[in-house]
C-alpha cells in the first residue's frame, strides 16, 4: 500500500502533529545529457516533488485546524520542501532543528556526499496551521537535564542507517507539544505513542532485533562444569 492509499484510510481532523521524512528523489544531468538517479533510489522507493504535493489533500484532511508539521528536508531540496509544506496546508515558520552529523565518537564532523559541497547537515522545518504554543510557554522542568540536544535547535548526532533520523528529534516534539495525537509519515520504525504510515515502518525495528540476535549468537557461552 502506498502512502496516498494509507492516508486515505485515516480519519478526518485527527492529528495535532504531522512528522514527515519524505523519500526525496534526486536527479542530475551528467555530461552526455543523461538524467542520473541518485542516492536513495538504491535503499527505498523515492517520490518526486509533484507526487509529494499530490498527497496534500489527505494531509490537510487528517490534520486539525491548530496543528504543526515537522518536515525533514535536505538542503538541495529546500525550496521544494517549502512548496510541499504549503501544498499540505501549512505555513513555513522556522527551522525546528538542524541535524549536524558527527562521527561515531561525536567529536568531529561527518562528511557525506554532495555535488557542490560535502553535505553533513539536514533540516527539520516547522510549518503551522492555525495557532500553536510558542517556546516561551514550555515549562522549564520538562526539559531533560544533562542532554545537550534537549530542546536545542541544533542536534549533533552520528548518522545511523541510511536516512534514519536522530530519535531525540521525535522525543523533543513530544516534549514541546505534549502527548497529543500525532502521526509519522514515511516512517521506518515503530515509536510508542505515534501512529505510523510507511511501507518500511518496521525496517529499523527488525534490523535492531536481528543485530541483537547476532550479538547473542557470537557471545561466548559459559560451559557447564562436569560433575
Amino acid at each position: 500500500m502506498d502512502i496516498k492509499e494509507a492516508l486515505a484510510q485515516e480519519g478526518n481532523d485527527y492529528y495535532n502533529i504531522i512528522y514527515a521524512d519524505p523519500p526525496w528523489s534526486y536527479t542530475r544531468t551528467i555530461g552526455n545529457g543523461t538524467i542520473r538517479q541518485r542516492d536513495g533510489e538504491s535503499h527505498y522507493a523515492t517520490m518526486s516533488v509533484d507526487s509529494l504535493r499530490q498527497i496534500g489533500y489527505h494531509v490537510q484532511r487528517i490534520s486539525r485546524k491548530n496543528s504543526a508539521l515537522l518536515l525533514w528536508a535536505t538542503l538541495p531540496n529546500l525550496p521544494a520542501a517549502i512548496q510541499i509544506m504549503e501544498s499540505w496546508g501549512f505555513k513555513y515558520k522556522t527551522c525546528w532543528c538542524t541535524w549536524v552529523k558527527s562521527n561515531k565518537a561525536g567529536d568531529k564532523p561527518f562528511f557525506g556526499v554532495g555535488y557542490y559541497t560535502r553535505s553533513n547537515a539536514e533540516l527539520c522545518l516547522l510549518g503551522v496551521k492555525g495557532r500553536i504554543a510558542s517556546f516561551k510557554n514550555l515549562v522549564e522542568d520538562e526539559v531533560r537535564d544533562g542532554n545537550p540536544n534537549a530542546m536545542s535547535s541544533i542536534c549533533i548526532e552520528p548518522p545511523r542507517q541510511h536516512s534514519r533520523k536522530p530519535s531525540i528529534v521525535r522525543d523533543n516534539i513530544v516534549t514541546f507539544f505534549g502527548d497529543v495525537p500525532r502521526i509519522e509519515l514515511f516512517a521506518r520504525e515503530q515509536s510508542p505513542g505515534w501512529s505510523v504510515l510507511g511501507n518500511q515502518s518496521d525496517k529499523y525495528n527488525e534490523q535492531e532485533l536481528l543485530a541483537m540476535r547476532k550479538e547473542e549468537a557470537v557471545r561466548p557461552k559459559k560451559r557447564l562444569k562436569k560433575k
